[in-house]
């Protein structure tokens, strides 16, 4: 019962989180008409100081998970009005302070509810858990585009009330959950603690060469994703399509891999993730070249479809050999680690994607990119077999 609360929880606070990123966005682009002021904007949801995910991993480990998820919601909850108000009269900037203090908050919960969901799961049924956890992620991003879409564009002055509902009802679920908590610390935090905690947490992930090996696959493959999303409406415009073709294209990437964890949800790859990792890895690279090769938009669609499988199927692997390895007792720090680590590397890929978009031909491009994750692919399979490697 406890999980199916924490899960239907969490399914809740991604619906909420992607339509408030979609309506944040829109709004801003709309009222400013400037990509910078809208840009610095979702930025300031996504991708806030990385330095935080280090503090809120050691506080979800010392304090009740279930306490942090609550008074995350609560606390989003409230800043949803001044928020709503400053963009209702125009006042974008001075959002931005409410927008990072929301996307602390919406991290802590996220971060709380996936070592929740850990401290009860036993070692062999982790995959399928962060299978599940993949599919509540998905199904945000899919229900943002759409319900997000229909609000900005119908039902402009219900946003709040929308935004609010799931975030209230998350909170009800909570309450209604038993969890069995697992805490390191006391019941204050100073410097020193934290300190000494955040060691622990750094130490733990040097001692563990496999997951220093996974921050770095996980970097690595950020750089080969993110052009498929930048570069994505250049190619689809070049392959004859439109803005509107280029939201059907980043949808079926959604989609795929919305189907690829509800896939991955039936099945427990227990002590293959590695496996599973090397060959989704391999597998990707098929859908990419594919991508490049493709002449039309028709052939590209449904190839979209199986790069969101594959890149899902990816995802999946990592975290569950990161799940594996962290004990509940330290789970948080390392989340927060890695997470820091990974998420650092994002808006460098970005650009990065962007500038290889200018200079290269988005087709040439994406075989590039296919022809690089099939070697990353194949050396870590035969790095897996040899070493025989069951995470």
């Amino acid at each position: 019962m406890s999980f199916r609360c924490l899960w239907v929880s969490r399914v809740l606070f991604e619906i909420s989180h992607g339509i408030f990123q979609f309506s944040i966005l829109w709004l801003a682009f709309s009222l400013s008409s400037s990509l910078i002021i809208a840009g610095a904007t979702f930025a300031a949801i996504m991708i806030p100081l990385a330095l935080s995910r280090l503090f809120i991993g050691v506080i979800v480990d010392r304090y009740s998970k279930t306490r942090l998820m609550s008074l995350s919601l609560i606390l989003m909850i409230i800043l949803l009005l001044p928020i709503w108000i400053l963009f209702k009269n125009g006042l974008i900037l001075e959002t931005l302070p409410l927008l990072l203090a929301y996307a602390f908050f919406a991290q802590l919960y996220v971060l709380s509810n996936n070592a929740s969901i850990r401290s009860i799961v036993p070692k062999e049924q982790v995959s399928r858990a962060v299978s599940l956890v993949q599919v509540s992620v998905r199904i945000g991003t899919l229900v943002g585009f759409i319900v997000g879409g229909f609000l900005t564009a119908y039902l402009h002055d219900l946003i709040f009330i929308v935004l609010a509902a799931p975030y209230v009802v998350s909170l009800i679920v909570l309450a209604a959950s038993r969890v069995s908590e697992v805490q390191s610390g006391g019941s204050s935090l100073t410097v020193r603690d934290y300190l000494s905690d955040l060691k622990q947490g750094l130490s733990y992930v040097r001692a563990h060469r496999i997951l220093v090996a996974i921050m770095i696959i996980a970097s690595i493959l950020l750089f080969l994703e993110s052009p498929f999303i930048i570069v994505g409406l250049k190619y689809v415009i070049m392959l004859g399509g439109d803005e509107t073709m280029y939201g059907i294209y980043l949808a079926l990437i959604e989609l795929g891999a919305l189907i690829g964890a509800i896939i991955f949800s039936k099945i427990n790859i227990g002590g293959r993730a590695g496996l599973s990792l090397s060959l989704a890895i391999l597998l990707s690279s098929l859908p990419r070249v594919g991508l490049g090769l493709s002449n039309s938009i028709v052939c590209a669609l449904p190839l979209a479809f199986a790069l969101g499988i594959a890149v899902s199927v990816v995802s999946i692997s990592l975290a569950s050999i990161v799940w594996s390895i962290a004990e509940k007792e330290i789970i948080g720090r390392v989340l927060g680690i890695m997470n820091s680590v990974v998420q650092s590397v994002h808006p460098v890929a970005i650009v990065v994607a962007g500038v290889l978009g200018t200079i290269i031909m988005p087709r040439v491009l994406f075989i590039l990119l296919g022809a690089i994750s099939a070697l990353i692919g194949a050396v870590l399979l035969i790095y897996v077999r040899l070493r025989r490697i069951g995470l």
